[in-house]
């Protein structure tokens, strides 16, 4: 009985939680804004938006609405975001990240990112990290209609690196992010975030602790 094997060619990695720890600083920054109000703003309302973007959680409405109007919201995300990436700037490529690219490049593994946050956030901080380059597509909020849950970013990815899904494996921290793979037709990786670790993946090909058990 011959065995069918079906190559690996492409990885598409998440970008928050998975290259680098985003989610504890992103936290972090709304919490102290909300706090500057008088108000506060737990982990679990952050978990709504975590994998997803803001048409389904946005912090920045959220304060707006609680302080009475005191600050807007386009202020509001300049500051978080702002203080996110100072906290930002301090954390490291998550441990297996790199060595998981140079091992996939060797072999010739296209690679790409597919975000539900904004593109000017992805790719800043790509760039910075010197990952930028190694990447044959990067998809982000800014790219599609709908984000994840949804499967438009992750097919958007596909149809930029020339692969099919059966070819492709995806890397996710989030219920949001895993259902979006799993609906383009993905196998998936999670690898929980602190934050994460309580979330429904029983859809998942593999869970990890970190990537470099993979």
């Amino acid at each position: 009985m011959k065995t069918t094997y079906t190559p690996l060619l492409g990885i598409i990695f998440d970008f928050d939680g998975i290259i680098l720890e985003t989610e504890i600083p992103r936290y972090e920054a709304w919490r102290s804004l909300f706090q500057e109000y008088g108000l506060t703003f737990t982990v679990d309302q952050w978990l709504m938006g975590v994998g997803t973007g803001p048409s389904v959680f946005n912090p920045a409405e959220l304060l707006v609405e609680q302080s009475n109007g005191m600050i807007q919201a386009c202020q509001a995300q300049e500051i978080a975001d702002q203080r996110a990436q100072a906290l930002v700037n301090e954390q490291p490529v998550l441990p297996g990240v790199l060595e998981l690219i140079q091992a996939a490049k060797s072999r010739g593994i296209k690679l790409a990112v597919a975000s539900s946050s904004e593109q000017e956030w992805v790719i800043g901080n790509l760039d910075r990290i010197g990952l930028l380059t190694s990447l044959g597509a990067v998809c982000t909020a800014d790219d599609v209609t709908y984000v994840k849950p949804d499967p438009e970013l992750y097919l958007l990815a596909l149809k930029q690196l020339g692969l099919s899904a059966e070819n492709c494996l995806a890397f996710e921290d989030s219920t949001n992010g895993l259902l979006s793979a799993r609906k383009a037709g993905l196998q998936c990786v999670v690898v929980p975030t602190e934050m994460t670790a309580g979330m429904d993946f029983s859809a998942a090909t593999l869970r990890l602790t970190s990537i470099e058990y993979f």
